[in-house]
């Protein structure tokens, strides 16, 4: 008669080998799943492959006869130019002579962003700014106007040498100190109509690029018609354009 503790050995062994029996026969399951999955799977792969290389090589084919396309139509054009250029010498060297002007134009007379005022996109975008919070409801006129303000600082030696700097002047006071009084006034500065702002970045460029004359006659300094500032006394007052009155150096 087998003893308590042989019986208990006997039977962990015997559930032991029922239990790996068991995960082996789960094993082998899973793995014929797997390979059945991956059988019925290989077809739609293939089939979404081959329609991929299809795609490729369709386009390929007409990316080529595009190509070709041009080329004889370029090749076709050039020779019909070589021939009239042949045959009607004179009209021919006109048209280049033509040609050639119009590319020294374009060349020589393209507008070029001025230099002596910073770098131009950052001046472009103070100036917009500046024009925005300004003279955003104000006539074109009016606009340029303040833009010209800014532009005759620039180039006057009492002032700071670029956009930006003009604009910001006196940034470093308490509220109300700032020749520009939109940039320390405590408001905010947050652009909230977007379509007045892509008209006056247009404006901006503009004057920039000087496009515009000066309606204000060379005023440096303006103020609006609501209010009589002790400093106007010492300037000679200019032209009246929209809300501002403007002034000039006596």
């Amino acid at each position: 008669m087998k003893s308590r503790s042989a019986l208990t050995s006997y039977w962990a062994k015997a559930t032991w080998t029922a239990a790996d029996n068991q995960v082996s026969r789960l094993h082998a399951k899973a793995m014929r799943t797997a390979i059945s999955a991956s059988q019925k799977c290989r077809p739609v792969v293939s089939r979404l492959l081959r329609a991929v290389f299809v795609t490729l090589r369709v386009a390929a084919e007409i990316v080529l006869w595009l190509l070709m396309t041009v080329s004889r139509t370029a090749g076709w054009a050039l020779r019909r130019l070589v021939r009239w250029t042949l045959r009607h010498p004179r009209p021919a060297a006109y048209a280049a002579g033509v040609i050639a002007v119009a590319v020294l134009a374009l060349v020589f007379l393209a507008p070029t962003p001025p230099s002596g005022f910073g770098d131009f996109d950052e001046s472009l975008a103070c100036m917009a700014q500046n024009i925005y919070h300004e003279a955003r409801g104000e006539p074109m006129v009016a606009q340029i106007a303040v833009a010209k303000v800014v532009m005759n600082r620039v180039g006057d030696r009492r002032f700071p040498g670029t956009v930006c700097a003009v604009i910001k002047q006196g940034g470093e006071w308490p509220y109300h100190a700032c020749q520009f009084s939109w940039w320390c006034d405590g408001r905010t500065d947050a652009i909230l109509d977007q379509r007045a702002m892509s008209k006056i970045q247009t404006l901006a460029r503009d004057v920039l690029l000087g496009y515009h004359d000066d309606p204000t006659g060379g005023a440096m300094w303006y103020h609006a018609k609501s209010v009589a500032p002790d400093w106007r006394r010492d300037f000679a007052e200019g032209p009246t354009i929209g809300s501002h009155i403007f002034y000039r150096p006596r």
